[in-house]
């Protein structure tokens, strides 16, 4: 006896597939710009833990070695004889010193950090796709880590501007903390109202 299956084909019809490409384009429409700023939020924090580890750094090594300990803003970083010459743009990178004549510049002397003469600690590189500002072009620490005189926001922002910016502010003690929307308008305040972006 021959049993004869009735033929099924298998597959999607024409309808099925045309509803699951635009099921598929909705659902990407609504991904992308999320995914977009999941990115871009993930970028600020990483750039501005770096400048947060830093500032760190540098407290600790003024208390470490008994002497002001400077971080300042630098255009040249990476030269030969680095500078605080980055104005106000944190940007373009940032170089720490032990500043042992308190003259707020980088005077390297052997660069064995010998006592008596500054020493270059650490440079970092530029941050070339957001902003780094802040009211004031360096951060000295004395021996006991506070920062008197020298309290300021540092301000991250990148092409959304200042409703996704990120900012800490120095207290004149050395300490950092997270600027916060205390308004409830949308927007960081720093020490002195609402952050802006350049």
């Amino acid at each position: 006896m021959c049993l004869h299956k009735k033929f099924t084909p298998s597959g999607f019809t024409a309808i099925e597939l045309l509803i699951t490409v635009a099921i598929v384009g909705v659902v990407a429409s609504l991904a992308v710009p999320a995914l977009r700023d999941l990115v871009l939020n993930n970028r600020a924090v990483s750039r501005l833990n770096e400048f947060v580890a830093a500032v760190n750094l540098a407290r600790n090594e003024a208390v470490k070695r008994g002497m002001p300990v400077t971080l300042c803003a630098s255009a040249s970083p990476q030269a030969d004889k680095p500078a605080c010459n980055g104005r106000k743009q944190w940007e373009k990178g940032w170089i720490l010193f032990a500043d042992y004549d308190r003259d707020a510049k980088l005077d390297l002397g052997t660069g064995a950090c010998r006592t008596g003469e500054d020493c270059l600690l650490r440079v970092w590189e530029g941050i070339d796709d957001m902003t780094l500002r802040a009211g004031r072009i360096r951060i000295t620490f004395d021996d006991l880590g506070a920062s008197r005189g020298f309290n300021a926001t540092w301000r991250l922002c990148d092409e959304r501007g200042a409703q996704a910016a990120r900012a800490v502010v120095l207290s004149p003690s050395g300490r950092l903390r997270r600027a916060v929307d205390s308004d409830g308008n949308g927007i960081l305040n720093g020490g002195s109202g609402d952050i802006s972006c350049p």
